[in-house]
């Protein structure tokens, strides 16, 4: 009999712990969702960008100090140190561009794809956007994606020539920052 106590005890205190596991997690879901409320007018894009490398830098931080310490290696807690600082100051980077909108969007359809065969580091992926306008632009090929269906491409501002754009009919951006599928029902 004291062993089914000490069993409905340990039972017990495991639920309990759970809940207190639950109750822990909710808050902490409440407390990030509260401070995300201010980021809402950054497009989404951003702010994955900015919890992947919160996480990255993060994660470099704590395995690079471990690693550091079990070697007794100054010179790699030094360049691990560096490293997480570079990947912190990439939220920063994302937030600042986001804030002050210096970003181009781009919502159009993808009609075509060429160069997926050649060797080299671009596509050429041929547009349309909402007012009918064909746009060639050079994306890079690590991006999937596919034709028939319509993104928010997401490029750096930068001032163009209207007569040699429309000359050309395509669009050079040095900076591809991303790009995200549209559904059906945002349109």
């Amino acid at each position: 009999m004291f062993p089914f106590i000490v069993k409905k005890y340990e039972k017990e205190m495991e639920m309990d712990m759970q809940k207190r596991w639950r109750h822990h997690l909710e808050n902490i879901m409440q407390y990030v969702i509260k401070k995300s409320e201010g980021t809402g007018e950054i497009p989404f894009l951003f702010r994955e960008k900015m919890c992947k490398a919160g996480l990255f830098s993060f994660f470099i931080a704590v395995v690079g100090t471990y690693i550091g310490l079990q070697f007794d290696e100054i010179s790699f807690l030094i360049l691990t140190w560096i490293l997480a600082v570079f990947s912190f100051w990439q939220i920063f980077r994302f937030l600042k561009i986001g804030k002050t909108e210096k970003y181009e969007m781009l919502e159009a359809q993808v009609l075509a794809i060429k160069g997926k065969h050649y060797p080299c580091r671009n596509y050429q992926v041929i547009v349309q956007d909402k007012a009918g306008k064909s746009i060639r632009i050079w994306i890079p090929k690590e991006k999937h994606f596919m034709v028939g269906k319509t993104y928010r491409f997401y490029f750096n501002k930068m001032e163009q020539i209207p007569e040699k754009t429309d000359q050309v009919n395509e669009c050079r951006y040095e900076i591809f920052y991303g790009m995200e599928e549209i559904q059906q029902e945002e349109r």
